[in-house]
């Protein structure tokens, strides 16, 4: 049965959506005695929408995907930029107030960005590629989020890593995407750190014994399925190949940060952004790698 499921873009989509799912269910419980009713409703919502939103998109196929990516990218862009027409919150502005909901831009727009950026480069287009990735760092830089900006930088990085040209704009763009998460790192965040978002592995070890090793399981297993998806995009086409990989780098650097400094826990803690983030990378993922995609690649690669 499972066999059958993973053999359609959104059957591998809900497959990729079983350990977010499980993570995000053992958050609920953790989080409960800290949250109000209504955040817990609306954590469970975002849940189910990103596991929906994830068999959604895949069942686009990757060629409606890879039409959609420069334009969408342009818009995640636009995204991104707009926290700073905000107040924000002492001086940090990642977010946009929709009504009860407030949306992290980053979480959603790095996914969108990375495929945008990989469907430029076998265009003959990779100066514009880092030069749109290098954009969407200088908005971190003012949002100011390092943990998005590292997460960013490591799926650029495994992005340019696919890429088979060795022109000096390859070069350039490594080091200066490598460069530009230092600025964000270099400025102190003024926002205390909560329980439910950022704390969230701890306070399932408190609460239930043996949850801490759990969680951090689940967590660990989102982007394993996502990279043994993307290792069979290896004799795809290039942009099915570049985008998959640079995801799942992404999606393990984004799970990592809480580890090196004070950001949120993607998926199990509280935070609907960050769920509908990991969900836009597992449709892109799941439609990308499913079996019957085009050999366009594998062409193109060998005419060059």
């Amino acid at each position: 049965m499972l066999s059958r499921l993973g053999s359609s873009p959104s059957g591998r989509a809900a497959l990729f959506s079983l350990a977010p799912l499980a993570a995000g269910a053992l958050g609920l419980v953790a989080m409960a005695p800290v949250v109000s009713p209504i955040q817990l409703v609306v954590q469970a919502g975002a849940l189910v929408a990103g596991a929906l939103l994830a068999a959604g998109l895949a069942a686009l196929g990757r060629e409606r995907l890879r039409a959609a990516a420069p334009l969408s990218s342009a818009m995640a862009l636009l995204l991104l930029a707009a926290p700073l027409a905000g107040q924000g919150l002492e001086g940090v502005r990642r977010w946009i107030d929709l009504g009860p909901v407030r949306v992290h831009a980053s979480s959603l727009a790095s996914p969108v960005l990375l495929a945008g950026a990989a469907a430029l480069l076998p265009r003959g287009r990779g100066s514009w590629s880092v030069a749109l990735l290098l954009a969407a760092q200088a908005l971190h830089v003012l949002h100011p989020d390092a943990g998005q900006a590292t997460a960013l930088a490591a799926g650029a990085a495994a992005l340019l890593a696919t890429a088979t040209s060795s022109s000096a704009w390859r070069v350039a763009g490594s080091i200066a995407l490598a460069a530009s998460i230092a600025p964000p790192w270099a400025q102190r965040d003024p926002l205390p750190a909560l329980p439910a978002v950022e704390g969230i592995v701890r306070l399932a070890a408190e609460r239930v014994p043996g949850a801490g090793l759990i969680a951090v399981s689940l967590l660990v297993l989102i982007p394993a399925g996502l990279a043994l998806a993307a290792r069979s995009t290896r004799n795809a086409d290039s942009f099915s190949h570049a985008t998959s990989v640079a995801l799942t780098a992404y999606a393990a650097a984004a799970l990592t940060a809480p580890v090196l400094g004070n950001f949120p826990v993607p998926v199990m803690g509280f935070g609907v952004s960050p769920i509908l983030g990991i969900a836009l990378c597992a449709a892109l993922v799941a439609a990308l790698s499913a079996p019957g995609g085009s050999n366009e690649g594998g062409n193109e690669r060998r005419e060059k």
